[in-house]
């Protein structure tokens, strides 16, 4: 869904809401796991549960592109940038295991 936001009249990413996680790193597409999100103005924050725990997500987006850090409680972390179209984003990913590959989401 998309808003208008009046005070500079182009659309506003609706990302609130359940998304289901996929990644793809060494030629190996997997489901991550589930990721549930707010936005306030050009923050987005929630929680994920991936294969490794739940964890919390903090992040950016400008327009239609978005930044988001996922951090597990055993301090394993996935740094993402990507581009939100509609129910989808598509992105690619760094971890702090050295790992690196592209990612997508799909609204839930």
């Amino acid at each position: 869904m998309l808003c208008l936001d009046p005070s500079r009249t182009r659309p506003i990413v609706d990302l609130t809401g359940a998304w289901t996680l996929v990644g793809q790193a060494h030629n190996d597409e997997s489901e991550w796991g589930t990721m549930n999100l707010t936005r306030s103005g050009t923050s987005v924050t929630g929680t994920a549960t991936m294969s490794d725990g739940a964890g919390t997500v903090t992040g950016a987006v400008k327009g239609s592109e978005i930044s988001i850090t996922f951090g597990s409680s055993a301090g394993y972390q996935v740094y993402t940038s990507g581009t939100v179209s509609d129910n989808t984003i598509v992105g690619s990913f760094t971890d702090s295991d050295g790992d690196s590959g592209t990612w997508s989401a799909s609204r839930r």
